[in-house]
């Protein structure tokens, strides 16, 4: 997985999460943006072919890259999980694995509730309103899958050491283990 990509689908989704009531997303050199120019909002909307379907589109195409990667770091959870030997860097991949699929699920979440969100700027759209509840659907219908693997991949391999993430896990219980307690400073030092 590509890790300027990756923080890029990221950084979209951090975008699509922060929509509020009559907001309107903007399309700027491929990047997703808030416009909250209300003067000439129309006219550069028009201008640079921004509408909302243009938008929707965008934000599938976030979303379904962001799905992909997020199963691709399941799918490296799965694969570490199943051939997991004493060796450190399996064990390294497999939390970079398990951060990066925590990451990619709670950003999915809240740019749903985002995409939902807007839904009031276009309520009286209802071909719009329509689409953004099939694609909300079908992001929460995936994360429940994934989440579903993880759940039968723990209890298959017994495995308690790790914290699997699921779409309503909090950062901490992503995150690797605590580091080991630092051992006393020397009689000398003190």
């Amino acid at each position: 997985m590509d890790d300027e990509r990756y923080e890029f689908v990221l950084e979209a989704l951090g975008v699509i999460s922060r929509l509020t009531e009559n907001k309107r997303l903007s399309i700027r050199s491929g990047h997703v943006d808030i416009d909250n120019d209300k003067k000439f909002q129309f006219l550069k909307r028009w201008w640079s072919g921004d509408d909302r379907e243009v938008c929707l589109n965008r934000v599938k195409q976030i979303f379904n890259e962001a799905i992909h990667m997020a199963r691709s770091a399941l799918q490296d959870i799965v694969i570490c999980t199943s051939s997991e030997g004493p060796g450190v860097s399996a064990y390294l991949e497999k939390e970079r694995s398990v951060r990066k699929y925590g990451r990619l699920s709670e950003a999915l979440e809240g740019a749903s509730h985002g995409i939902e969100t807007h839904k009031v700027t276009y309520k009286t759209d209802d071909r719009f309103c329509a689409l953004v509840e099939v694609l909300v659907g079908h992001v929460r219908d995936q994360l429940h899958d994934m989440d579903m693997t993880l759940k039968i991949t723990s209890s298959a391999n017994n495995n308690t050491s790790t914290n699997f993430p699921s779409s309503h896990s909090s950062p901490a219980s992503i995150s690797a283990p605590p580091p080991p307690p630092v051992p006393p400073l020397p009689s000398s030092y003190r």
